[in-house]
């Protein structure tokens, strides 16, 4: 039974431990399918040891879902597992306690082993997603814990509910994105030249490609990955090249599907290249697949960075009155005289 989770800086998938703890799973999940979680804040980030969400009012208590459904009387529910699990490792999801066994719809999640002190019951733990988590766990906070960064529970997806619905259930109206107020952020934002921003991203990418010419990873520091690319990622292993093509050749001509495989296993690595005939074809594919799921994956879909479509190859020109090997290809030549042969009094290169 799992959970899938989109936040503004990524997604996680949350397995449940549902025999050990229905009782507690049954108030997520119902929550989930309220929408009661949607465009909240995580708003408590505790460096290696936990993150928390789940309280439209941000700490204040939470409301379990009897409370929505029934009145605040039910705001707190009393939740004992049948197994009790620990939260001394990373990645455990559970219920923060108010009082001895009592539950609303606080959610934390643990970032650092070895813990104590969480006072808190377990429902679950991630099961992918984890980088989203150390990424979150390294975002900057004020004195009080919160992020200066509002990050956003973005959209729920339930895969399957194994509990009956209370009779008279009717799903309420989502809640309405709340606009972020943190005064911190605004202030920063405001301070922010964005041409000077832009002219520093430039600059940078300029230096590390003119490195990577240096070093021989780029054939020239101006080169650009192709339009007409795009690199697809989080797929299930199980998904092949035919169904990719089969999936994507709505949007445009493909010439080539690639899944990126290990050498030795041959397994998918889970992502992959899709070549289009034409950028239209690749941009319209981008528009519409992004976050699309394909066999119970949701995948994430981009332009890609990669050059190795060119098919570059090796070549030598005689520059600086010596022979120097070179990387070569159809788009731009370098400045030299060419050969197309290998010149006999070249010096010796490595493969």
């Amino acid at each position: 039974m799992s959970v899938f989770i989109e936040t503004s800086l990524g997604n996680v998938v949350i397995d449940l431990f549902t025999e050990d703890n229905p009782v507690g799973c049954y108030n997520f999940i119902k929550l989930c399918k309220i929408e009661y979680y949607l465009h909240c804040i995580i708003y408590r980030v505790i460096k290696d040891y936990a993150i928390q969400f789940g309280d439209i009012t941000m700490g204040k208590g939470g409301n379990s879902f009897e409370g929505v459904m029934e009145g605040i009387e039910h705001k707190y529910i009393v939740c004992q597992p049948k197994t009790k699990r620990k939260n001394d490792k990373k990645g455990i999801v559970g219920f923060v306690t108010h009082g001895k066994n009592t539950i609303g719809s606080e959610v934390y999640i643990t970032t650092g082993n070895g813990m104590s002190g969480i006072n808190g019951i377990a429902i679950g733990q991630i099961e992918e997603g984890m980088e989203v988590i150390e990424e979150i766990n390294k975002v900057n906070v004020d004195e009080n814990y919160r992020p200066y960064q509002n990050i956003r529970i973005i959209s729920i997806e339930i895969f399957e509910d194994p509990y009956d619905d209370p009779k008279g259930f009717v799903k309420p109206k989502a809640p309405e994105l709340i606009l972020d107020d943190h005064p911190e952020i605004n202030e920063m934002i405001e301070k922010i030249d964005s041409d000077t921003e832009k002219k520093i991203k430039e600059n940078e990418a300029k230096s590390r490609a003119e490195v990577l010419e240096m070093i021989g990873d780029l054939p020239f520091a101006e080169i650009k990955p192709p339009e007409n690319v795009l690199f697809i990622c989080k797929m299930n292993p199980i998904t092949n090249e035919e169904d990719l093509e089969e999936i994507f050749r709505k949007y445009g001509k493909i010439r080539s599907v690639e899944i990126i495989r290990d050498r030795k296993t041959k397994k998918s690595l889970g992502y992959g290249f899709i070549e289009f005939e034409t950028k239209e074809g690749c941009e319209n594919a981008y528009q519409k697949m992004d976050n699309v799921i394909i066999d119970e994956r949701r995948i994430h879909v981009d332009f890609s960075q990669s050059i190795g479509k060119y098919g570059i190859q090796y070549d030598f020109i005689h520059k600086h009155n010596k022979w120097i090997k070179v990387k070569e290809n159809d788009i731009r030549k370098r400045d030299g005289k060419r050969h197309n042969e290998e010149p006999k009094e070249k010096r010796r290169f490595d493969k």
